[in-house]
């Protein structure tokens, strides 16, 4: 299996797996104790890798979603706490989601192990928030480090994408339109009316883009390993659902 196709074989699974936690209404709960209202918990425990910035750094960080909504949920999150704090809080709830999702899979540690090589040797340019989490301490236990790096290597694959969506042309909006509809769209912040959709043959341009660009990171590993990690994060996604 060579590095593009592994990036393209676990690109869905770790964007699942995203999904998945970050959408939990359980990753949620008790947050009041602190001050946050919701999603200006997600906002500022992701972004908050970037540091204590101007809500514009975060806003093209975050890339696809519509900037008025990042910056209302930032400036919002800010508000709560330092930054750092909730980047631990939300590290935090990160992995325990894990713990309690990944079950007892015998094939963690190889996974974390693996998973570990292929984001600190992957290229992080022009992917701030990967680089930015790549920097967070990870727990010691694999089901925890393996929700980090995983975490890890879904903000590479976005950076990547992002890259990819712009170079072919399509502005951030119609690639979300694309891979979501307008469903997405709108959770994403953005209103109608929406522009027609993309072509299609921009969209699939745009995604391989962003397997070579994502492949550079599975180089480390040699084929077998690859072959592996696919399986191994296959597992994952069945355990999670």
């Amino acid at each position: 299996m060579t590095p593009e196709a592994t990036a393209a074989a676990v690109a869905a699974p770790i964007g699942e797996y995203g999904t998945k936690f970050m959408l939990d209404s359980s990753f949620y709960e008790g947050l009041d104790k602190w001050g946050y209202g919701g999603f200006d918990f997600y906002f500022a425990g992701r972004g908050g890798v970037l540091g204590d910035g101007p809500a514009d750094a975060t806003i093209a960080a975050f890339g696809f979603m519509h900037p008025d909504l990042v910056r209302d949920m930032w400036d919002a999150g800010r508000a709560v706490a330092p930054v750092h704090e909730t980047v631990t809080r939300f590290t935090d709830r990160c992995a325990e989601w894990g713990r309690r999702h990944f079950g007892e899979s015998t094939g963690l540690p190889r996974l974390a192990a693996l998973a570990e090589r292929v984001v600190e040797s992957a290229d992080a340019t022009a992917a701030p928030l990967f680089a930015g989490w790549r920097a967070v301490p990870r727990p010691a236990d694999a089901a925890g480090a393996t929700a980090l790096l995983l975490n890890c290597l879904r903000e590479h694959r976005g950076g990547m994408h992002l890259i990819a969506v712009r170079s072919v042309g399509l502005t951030a909006l119609e690639a979300v339109l694309a891979n979501g509809g307008e469903g997405v769209a709108r959770f994403f912040g953005h209103q109608p009316p929406f522009p027609e959709a993309a072509p299609a043959e921009k969209t699939l341009e745009a995604e391989a883009i962003t397997n070579q660009l994502a492949a550079q990171a599975y180089e480390i590993l040699d084929e077998g390993e690859r072959l592996e990690f696919v399986d191994l994060v296959s597992s994952v996604r069945t355990a999670i659902g």
